[in-house]
């Protein structure tokens, strides 16, 4: 199995802060399938071989007892939480660091007006998959 790391403080080192900059004792590191509430698993190393609990509790300085690592193609929720269960972030659609099939089957759209050589586009849908497709609408040609 190939896993990525998880994005954001999921990481070497990463710490978990209040919105008053304290570290986070207790707190919880739930995932979650994206936009759901279904859990999912995230692995505790590079090679996808140790589960990690769900959630994860972090230490008495707001740091996880390991790096997060999720499997490839996958997208997370993850949502924080203080000791007592009070959220105090959600993260939705997080791709793991560096996973190539997510630059395979991700939609994105840019709503911003771009001028290239007189052609102004004001939006543009591109989606990257085995057959790539473009939507482009063109003003001021």
């Amino acid at each position: 199995m190939t896993v990525y790391m998880v994005p954001g403080v999921f990481g070497v080192g990463g710490q978990i802060l209040d919105q008053n900059g304290n570290p986070v004792s207790g707190g919880l590191v739930n995932t979650y399938a994206a936009g759901t509430t279904s859990p999912v698993p995230v692995f505790t190393t590079a090679v996808g071989n140790v589960s990690a609990s769900n959630p994860v509790v972090t230490g008495a300085d707001g740091r996880l007892p390991y790096e997060l690592w999720q499997t490839s193609g996958q997208t997370l929720k993850i949502i924080l939480t203080d000791a007592l269960a009070n959220t105090l972030g959600t993260y939705d659609n997080l791709t793991g660091i560096n996973d190539p099939t997510a630059l395979l089957t991700t939609t994105n759209t840019w709503t911003a007006s771009q001028n290239f050589n007189s052609v102004t586009i004001t939006t543009a849908t591109i989606t990257t998959a085995v057959v790539a497709t473009e939507s482009v609408s063109v003003l001021n040609v």
